[in-house]
Parts: C-alpha cells; structure tokens; sequence
C-alpha cells in the first residue's frame, strides 16, 4: 500500500487538512510540535483502514487515497458505495512511540481480542494487524 493524499475535514482538532505523500518515496515523515496533530493523522489513517476492514461506520469527516498493485483506491464515508470491491491493505502496522492509549483502544484493541479469541476456537493465523507501543518498538524494527 502507498498513500497517495489525506483529506481531513474534521478529526479531533484537525480541520480542513490536505496532505499529499505523492512526492515521498517509500516513507513518510511527520515533523511537528507536541500537540500539533501528528499522532491524529497516525490515528486517523488507521482508524479508516480498520473501519473499512470491519465495517464499522466511520463517524469522522475524512478521505485517504492510496494505491495497491497499481491501482487506486479512496477510502472515506462513502467506501461502501462508491468501492463495493475495494482493495484494502493485507497488513496494517503501527509502531507508535507515545504515551497515549488512543491508537490502541480506537483501531487495534478489537481486532487483537477477537484474533486472540479465535486463535482459543481455532487455533493460529496469521494477524492482519500489528501494533507496537514504546515498549516494544525496537524488536519491531528488528524483525
């Protein structure tokens, strides 16, 4: 998956907000002061690929391009409608280095519980998912 543009109309304090990856290749960087609203994009961008994954109405006003085998997709409010056989990323990693919970409890905590609840049933698989904290983002990176 490569993002191509986020549109933000409204997330937390983040208000009429357009990002554009285009010109990054292969990574993004997001530079900021404390508060400025970096995490949020990090939260944004992976509460729209969980919601679409579950189906889950999205209760925010966003919309993310990217791209996945060369072609193009928009996820926003309407993905349902306008993509009914969108193409949504294999795997979404988050390695987030602050103090805050948010990230956790608003995009991975559900999928975790239920991929750790059908691993009891059913036993392994492989997760879609992965999410690091501070504690353990160095072994992320080295794996």
């Amino acid at each position: 998956m490569k993002l191509k543009k986020l549109h933000i109309d409204h997330f937390r304090h983040i208000r009429n907000v357009d990002i554009d990856f285009t010109r990054c290749n292969n990574f993004a960087v997001l530079i900021g002061n404390n508060g400025s609203g970096k995490s949020s994009i990090l939260e944004l961008i992976a509460q729209l690929i969980n919601q679409a994954t579950y189906n889950n109405p999205m209760h925010f006003q966003a919309a993310l391009e990217y791209e996945i085998d060369n072609k193009n997709y928009i996820l926003d409010k309407n993905y349902k409608l306008a993509h009914p056989k969108i193409e949504l990323p294999k795997r979404l990693v988050a390695v987030y280095s602050g103090e805050d919970k948010k990230l956790w409890e608003l995009s991975f905590k559900i999928p975790y519980e239920t991929r750790y609840k059908n691993i009891k049933q059913n036993g392994m698989r492989q997760p879609s998912i992965y999410y690091y904290d501070r504690n353990y983002w160095e072994i992320a990176l080295l794996t």
